[in-house]
């Protein structure tokens, strides 16, 4: 019984393996831009995903 229960959970540990992985340059995402703010330490590229209209004002970005 007790290795039955290891075995599932082993099986189901396997499950979780690829969202663990570091996401890797190819993300799906450009790099964007080098971003001159002084708010964080290091350098830091700003990639806008959405810009704001109208109707849904807000811009989203993306900071790698």
């Amino acid at each position: 019984m007790r290795t039955t229960s290891l075995v599932i959970a082993f099986a189901a540990s396997l499950l979780f393996i690829p969202q663990s992985q570091a996401q890797t340059s190819a993300s799906g995402f450009p790099k964007g831009e080098l971003s001159n703010a002084k708010n964080h330490t290091g350098n830091i590229w700003l990639s806008e995903l959405n810009v704001g209209d109208s109707t849904f004002d807000p811009s989203i970005a993306r900071a790698t």
